[in-house]
């Protein structure tokens, strides 16, 4: 990468140190940089080959949407509390912008779903979620592929990636689910029948979720991502289909899967 964009979350870079460690390296080695708190958000996605995204993994869903649609690839350095998605440590900064530089790293495609909204598409990375607004009991019918599969008695629906599967949906109790597997994970939200549990479905299928009469009445939020988007207006459905877009970030150790989870989780549980 020769032009690359500095994304920082000055939450968690207060002092900024890490971004001028990168700044450093981005001098010494002819690449150039700009700095997205420096720049009109749309001026800063110009003629950029990647993101360096210095947060955590929350950083990176908020310039998921718009790097994706861009085909600009992510390096996520971690600067947060986990880091699936930012898998460069601090202390790896040097070591891992060479590796990319030199062309030894690996490209991660993350599948992502979207759903439209009044007229507007959304896109998510990790999931898309139909809820109470008010955290109350709702019935939802849900569909795949038109056919009717089940009728969920709970405080939501969660509808999500892979990427997501270790995010809302696994403190949910969903399952966690492989990169490369192309699949989505519905996972209903503070069931109250104790033999729902989630479903697994092939990524190409589409996904209707229909909120029943007796429920119509009641404040229903859509979030993608964590962000409410029907904010304006009801909704009684939605339907979430595998989006033709996706995101790839870009891993210079070669770090797999099961490597990254079970260091994250090592982390968690210290």
């Amino acid at each position: 990468m020769k032009n690359i964009g500095i994304f920082t979350n000055l939450r968690n870079d207060k002092d900024l140190k890490i971004t001028r460690k990168v700044k450093l390296w981005c001098e010494l080695n002819e690449v150039k940089y700009k700095l997205f708190h420096d720049c009109d958000e749309n001026k800063f996605y110009e003629n950029i080959d990647g993101v360096v995204v210095i947060g955590g993994d929350g950083t990176v869903l908020r310039v998921a949407s718009t790097v994706s649609k861009l085909k600009i690839d992510v390096v996520g350095i971690n600067a947060g509390k986990l880091g699936y998605l930012t898998t460069i440590e601090i202390d790896e900064i040097d070591e891992a912008l060479d590796k990319i530089k030199n062309g030894d790293f690996r490209k991660i495609e993350h599948i992502m779903i979207s759903t439209v909204i009044n007229g507007t598409e959304f896109t998510a990375l990790n999931e898309i979620c139909f809820k109470s607004n008010n955290n109350e009991l709702i019935k939802v019918h849900m569909y795949i592929n038109g056919l009717y599969i089940n009728t969920y008695r709970a405080d939501g629906v969660l509808i999500t990636t892979p990427t997501g599967s270790t995010a809302y949906n696994l403190s949910c109790g969903g399952p966690i689910i492989l990169e490369n597997t192309g699949v989505l994970c519905i996972t209903p939200i503070c069931s109250h029948n104790f033999f729902e549990k989630p479903i697994i479905v092939n990524g190409d299928n589409e996904i209707k979720l229909v909120l029943d009469k007796e429920s119509v009445n009641k404040n229903i939020a859509i979030l993608v991502d964590g962000n409410k988007v029907n904010k304006d207006y009801d909704i009684e459905e939605i339907l979430v289909v595998k989006s033709k877009i996706k995101l790839n970030t870009v891993n210079p150790f070669m770090r797999n899967f099961h490597e990254i989870l079970l260091d994250k989780l090592r982390k968690v549980n210290r």
